[in-house]
């Protein structure tokens, strides 16, 4: 099938479950039609305790890490709308203070399963291209809940992603927001409603376009909100605003994104650990 050199912008992460947004590989070269499938992986966590958006003291040394492993597909019978899932593994590890002791806790396993029809319109022009997308979206409530650290929360929630996306030869920009419902889940999980905002800007540092390959560096900028919830630990919601530096690196059909994230303000409800540093590493194909 007949490929063009049009490529997108990575999405990031949403906030808590690091979920949302459209896949990665929605960012591959654009096609008339076809398959993309990548394994996307992100880490963050810290020891930071924080109570609103203050740091108060961690005298248990209470820590938290999460690593999160997507793997995601996309299916374009045409260029203008498609399916896609998101399923991610995920390796959850936090202390707990409980009655001033210090108690670890950890799950892992196969979480939420994510899909989505996202709908696109686009417009060439003679030096550039833009497009828009609109995504509706389910979650589906496959991740465990019986572990002392629960990988899903037993709900099933709607949402959608709304993104718009500019560039030609050498410059892309891309903004857009997601939004996700969450409904009441099991053994008393409840948590907020989610909305993620994002602006990007690409520069391409790099090209070949003969050989098809070429090298995007991806300043951005996400602010990521959860309305007032609860889970197994207590309170949780908040609003962290972070950003960084990425790397898009694409040969082909193939793609390598590498990126960091780091707060510039963070809120929490209640007192929870901050979420600290993101790190994101991710591969895949279009075939």
């Amino acid at each position: 099938m007949r490929k063009s050199l049009v490529f997108g912008a990575v999405l990031l992460r949403s906030a808590v479950a690091a979920a949302g947004s459209l896949p990665v590989m929605d960012s591959v070269p654009r096609w008339d039609a076809g398959t993309g499938f990548e394994i996307y992986h992100e880490h963050y966590g810290s020891s930071k305790l924080m109570q609103g958006s203050d740091k108060i003291s961690n005298p248990l040394g209470l820590k938290e890490r999460v690593d999160e492993t997507w793997f995601e597909g996309t299916y374009y019978p045409k260029k203008e709308y498609g399916l896609f899932f998101k399923l991610p593994y995920i390796d959850h590890v936090e202390d707990r203070d409980v009655g001033g002791v210090k108690k670890r806790e950890s799950g892992s396993g196969f979480g939420d399963l994510e899909l989505g029809v996202p709908l696109k319109h686009f417009w060439n022009m003679p030096t550039s291209t833009a497009d828009i997308t609109f995504a509706p979206m389910l979650r589906l409530p496959t991740g465990g809940t019986n572990r002392d650290k629960p990988i899903g929360d037993g709900s099933l929630d709607p949402g959608f992603a709304l993104n718009g996306k500019w560039e030609d030869f050498h410059d892309m920009w891309m903004t857009g927001v997601e939004y996700w419902h969450n409904s009441k889940g099991s053994r008393g999980i409840n948590q907020g409603d989610t909305v993620n905002a994002h602006l990007m800007y690409g520069r391409h540092f790099y090209l070949m376009p003969e050989e098809q390959f070429g090298l995007f560096l991806i300043p951005n900028i996400e602010a990521m909100w959860e309305g007032p919830g609860q889970d197994l630990d207590g309170k949780t919601g908040g609003l962290l605003v972070h950003g960084g530096p990425a790397v898009k690196i694409y040969k082909g059909n193939y793609l390598m994104f590498l990126g960091a994230d780091f707060p510039i303000y963070e809120r929490v409800s209640g007192t929870q650990l901050s979420q600290g540093n993101h790190y994101h590493v991710s591969i895949g194909t279009a075939f």
